[in-house]
């Protein structure tokens, strides 16, 4: 009897995650300029950008993370703009406004 109730209660969890779609969440860290959210705005993060918008890679898990000039819009802009910031020394990444 035990048995067959828990695998009642596990067909109904199974049959409600996938009614919802995804089962796991992606949590983002919180960091502008972070594309690819590992937690740090690097290189990766500027070939991950260029790489979405030029070679078909995946989309940034947290796409307001990925605008890092805080347009609003992800576009080479966004590459152009972590390139200088790492390397040139220009201003650090934003958020969108």
């Amino acid at each position: 009897m035990k048995i067959k109730a828990v695998s009642a209660l596990l067909a109904l969890v199974v049959l409600l995650a996938s009614l919802s779609g995804s089962t796991s969440a992606v949590v983002c860290s919180g960091v502008a300029g972070d594309a690819n959210n590992d937690g740090n705005v690097n290189l990766i993060d500027a070939v991950f950008v260029y790489a979405y918008l030029f070679q078909g890679g995946d989309a940034p898990p947290c796409p307001e993370q990925a605008d890092a000039n805080g347009d609003c819009n992800i576009n080479l802009i966004d590459y152009v703009y972590l390139y200088v910031y790492l390397f040139q020394g220009g201003n650090p990444p934003v958020f969108c406004n």
